[in-house]
């Protein structure tokens, strides 16, 4: 894990980064339940690579200010199933092997065999990488302070409804009790469709598909664990 945070002449910059490998042979019910030795694979949440934040607060003219905020993560591993239960274990859970040839992570139905010989080894649990994630954030802002000398909460807390992120990030180094905020913010500003992991029945017609969109951190609107589609807000805010 590496963190980094500048602060220098009203310009606020943080980033974080992590580099992860991790693996488990807990989730689900296993391919065959006499050997769950082959349920070591790669875990869905220890085993995302790269995940990465980093944003910041940024002074414009006209005491107006920007604050970028991006957020990243590579590819989530899923399992891939045959969709059937030849060995009659009560669950389809079993995996199927790779055909001779196929390269290695290839993911699309060609690649599997469904049928494998016996002593055809089979694919690792959680075998296939879903898509990587990008979210962009953006909130522009302008602040009018007035009334005595002090600081609001807004102020000291960094804004109000953003708890989880950096301190500072949204502050507005106003000096007067009472302040008035104006602000536009966007998520998924670059309006770009983050998928979960596709469907991994090989039994099934959706197989390879995306069906739902994925699990990206989001800064607001309850801290729902989405990736909407583009999403503009306007705010006037008081605080005193």
């Amino acid at each position: 894990m590496a963190n980094a945070t500048v602060q220098w002449r009203g310009l606020f910059l943080f980033g974080f980064y992590a580099l992860s490998y991790g693996e488990d042979d807990n989730e689900g019910l296993p391919a065959d339940p006499y050997n769950l030795r082959a349920e070591w694979g790669p875990s869905t949440y220890g085993d995302v690579r790269h995940k990465g934040a980093m944003g910041g607060t940024v002074p414009l003219p006209g005491k107006w200010s920007i604050s970028p905020f991006l957020v990243a993560n590579s590819g989530m591993p899923y399992n891939i199933t045959m969709g059937l239960d030849p060995e009659l274990t009560g669950s389809p859970s079993e995996r199927p092997a790779l055909v001779a040839g196929a390269p290695p992570g290839c993911q699309v139905l060609n690649c599997f065999q469904l049928d494998p010989p016996p002593g055809a080894p089979s694919i690792e649990r959680n075998y296939g990488r879903g898509p990587a994630n990008v979210n962009v954030a953006l909130r522009v802002a302008r602040t009018w302070q007035f009334g005595r000398e002090g600081s609001s909460g807004m102020a000291d807390s960094g804004g109000a409804g953003h708890a989880g992120l950096p301190a500072g990030l949204f502050a507005t180094g106003a000096s007067r009790r009472c302040q008035l905020t104006l602000s536009a913010s966007t998520l998924n500003a670059l309006n770009r469709a983050n998928y979960a992991v596709p469907d991994g029945d090989l039994s099934s017609g959706y197989f390879g598909l995306y069906r739902s969109l994925g699990g990206l951190i989001v800064m607001a609107h309850g801290g729902a664990p989405n990736s909407y589609n583009r999403k503009v807000d306007l705010q006037l805010q008081f605080t005193f």
